[in-house]
């Protein structure tokens, strides 16, 4: 008896981790829409709930993080050369592995939150560049041509149509303490 439930309750296990899977894999469909109350705390605990946009006619907008990294003493002297760079890593880089790819995802949960970028990245930022003074964030978002925009210019790459937007960008002392901020 006992080895029967077992069996009933992995073979449900089973089904609503393969629904999971399939039904937010395109979240906003009626099916991720109805159900994603009872299947998003499960995909989102599990990391599962990273949609795959690039088959929707609106795909996801690449967003990175940009930031400059400056070393000064007391005086406002610069100590090296500032650092330059972007999060994740790879602008302009396809991107095949999927551990990078939801990073990419990751930078869409930073930006619509100021709080977050104070908070969690220049603190981090801070760290990864030991002796830095301040930290420069902006965000950069890529916006993939619509379908009718790419046919209508069926001559031009596709590199050439993408729209970029940035927004102004923030500087945060590393020298500072951190303060508490509520996320």
């Amino acid at each position: 008896m006992a080895k029967k439930a077992l069996k009933l309750i992995l073979s449900l296990w089973i089904v609503y981790h393969i629904a999971v899977i399939v039904i937010l894999a395109n979240g906003s469909s009626i099916l991720g829409r109805s159900y994603g109350w009872l299947l998003v705390p499960y995909a989102n605990a599990l990391g599962l709930n990273s949609t795959w946009n690039f088959f929707s006619p609106d795909p996801a907008h690449t967003m990175y993080l940009e930031y400059r990294v400056r070393f000064e003493d007391e005086q406002g002297n610069e100590t090296r050369e500032p650092i330059e760079g972007y999060l994740p890593p790879e602008k302009d880089q396809i991107v095949v592995d999927s551990s990078r790819r939801r990073m990419l995802y990751a930078m869409r949960f930073l930006m619509l939150d100021q709080n977050r970028l104070h908070a969690l990245m220049a603190p981090w930022l801070c760290r990864q560049h030991p002796g830095a003074s301040e930290i420069t964030i902006a965000h950069e978002m890529q916006a993939i041509p619509s379908f009718d925009r790419a046919i209508a210019n069926l001559d031009t790459p596709l590199r050439d149509l993408r729209q970029q937007y940035r927004s102004a960008s923030q500087t945060f002392s590393c020298r500072a303490e951190p303060d508490e901020v509520g996320l």
